[in-house]
């Protein structure tokens, strides 16, 4: 699943929760993101800016999804994931054994940990943390490389907990 297609997968709660995180925390990052999307709408940013802040977001969504904004949803997931979800993120790299910063960031993918490793950090994970914001992790992860982890695959296909877009 490409960036794109989590943000546009995701509830509208959680999108509202990671736009308005965006607002709040990551001002600089959000008032680019809203500039770059209004622009490509030909839009000036105050007539997005004005919208009540629910109907703001579900543009910025929709928007989003759209095809050519695939750098912006790779920037808004992982501002969003490594500000606002940092504990989930070290919750899963500490279980299956990824060594990172202490912030939940690593500088390359190491090869896949055991089967074992991965199904802990997994099911820690939904025993945690709200599913969708699991299952938003757990695809951004999956795509950092090209080929991702197997055992984490599997449990992306077959987990019904880790579905986006369906409720």
């Amino acid at each position: 699943m490409r960036p794109q297609q989590i943000l546009a997968s995701l509830s509208a709660d959680t999108a509202s929760d990671l736009f308005r995180y965006l607002q709040k925390e990551e001002k600089a990052a959000f008032r680019s993101c809203l500039a770059t999307l209004a622009a490509d709408r030909k839009l000036r940013p105050v007539f997005v800016e004005r919208k009540p802040p629910a109907e703001r977001y579900a543009w910025m969504q929709r928007e989003v999804a759209r095809a050519g904004n695939e750098a912006i949803a790779t920037n808004l997931l992982h501002i969003w994931l490594a500000g606002a979800k940092k504990s989930m993120i070290i919750d899963f790299l500490d279980t299956v054994g990824v060594e990172h910063d202490g912030e939940g960031g690593i500088e390359q993918l190491p090869p896949e940990p055991e089967e074992e490793k991965v199904n802990a950090g997994v099911e820690k994970l939904l025993e945690q943390y709200p599913d969708e914001e699991v299952a938003a992790y757990l695809n951004a992860f999956q795509v950092m490389e090209e080929k991702g982890w197997k055992s984490l695959e599997s449990w992306l296909e077959k987990e019904p907990r880790l579905k986006l877009g369906t409720e």
